[in-house]
């Protein structure tokens, strides 16, 4: 069978089908490593591009995705003059999260394709695809340092939220009040409400709130402990206090809902 002008494949698979004789890098013209990595809402994006190279000087990583094409797939002269005439073959890329998601789409597209038998057609479309993509590298490259910085500032929203999420699961049973994390984490408690409602959803005190019945229903679906035992280890000084909190947020007491998660037992 003729091989098709592209192919797209984690290391890991290519070198399985390398060693079973299934794929030649010889085939190809050009190979595109692609390295991204997740960091809050930015998509961080090594690129680099290998011009004909041979099977016997390349090591592919597993963890990372080749894209395998040929010149034939450049159809636009100006993305083909783009792409010949750019300064180098490394690139470093900060992609906002939608555009990681639609590159994430594109080559979930471009996979469905190569396992197509219309190889004409689904050459055709990858090329429009990869046309996108290096449009997409030439805005990345040339996005004004506003949009990078509306990006950190994400990422700190997002790093703050993450780090006060840590601290109250492991600081909630003795610490209930907001302004105890926010003196921890060093921010203001506004700052850190902003932080929790943009990224997460829920103000600070929510977020306490759900961490502090979550515990609760495992104490009492997982333990025997009496619910007096329970609203100490919570930091209720009152059973009663705990009782009415729990009602509260779950809409039953402490005794009902462990009744109601162990039916058999008495």
């Amino acid at each position: 069978m003729k091989a098709k002008e592209y192919y797209l494949g984690t290391g890991q698979h290519i070198n399985e089908r390398l060693s079973n004789q299934e794929f030649s890098i010889n085939d190809y013209q050009i190979m595109v490593a692609i390295r991204l990595q997740a960091e809050g809402e930015r998509r961080q994006v090594h690129i680099s591009l290998f011009k004909d190279e041979r099977e016997k000087d390349l090591v592919l990583q597993d963890d990372v995705y080749y894209f395998f094409f040929n010149r034939s797939l450049l159809e636009d002269a100006l993305v083909q003059s783009l792409f010949e005439s750019r300064d180098t073959d490394e690139y470093q890329l900060t992609l906002t999260k939608e555009e990681g998601s639609y590159l994430g789409q594109m080559a979930h597209i471009i996979d469905q394709y190569q396992k197509n038998e219309d190889s004409d057609l689904g050459a055709h479309f990858v090329a429009n695809m990869v046309s996108q993509v290096i449009m997409i590298t030439k805005l990345a490259l040339e996005r004004p340092p506003y949009e990078a910085d509306k990006t950190e500032s994400g990422d700190r929203k997002n790093m703050l939220a993450n780090r006060f999420m840590k601290l109250v699961s492991e600081r909630h049973k003795n610490n209930k009040r907001v302004v105890f994390y926010a003196d921890k984490l060093s921010v203001g408690v506004r700052t850190l409400a902003n932080a929790t409602n943009e990224v997460l959803g829920y103000t600070p005190k929510e977020l306490i709130d759900q961490a502090t019945v979550k515990e609760g229903k495992r104490l009492l679906s997982e333990t025997q402990r009496s619910v007096k035992d329970i609203s100490f280890e919570l930091g209720f000084d009152e059973e009663n206090n705990f009782s009415s909190f729990f009602k509260k947020m779950a809409k039953v007491t402490p005794t009902q809902y462990r009744k109601d998660k162990n039916p058999k037992k008495k």
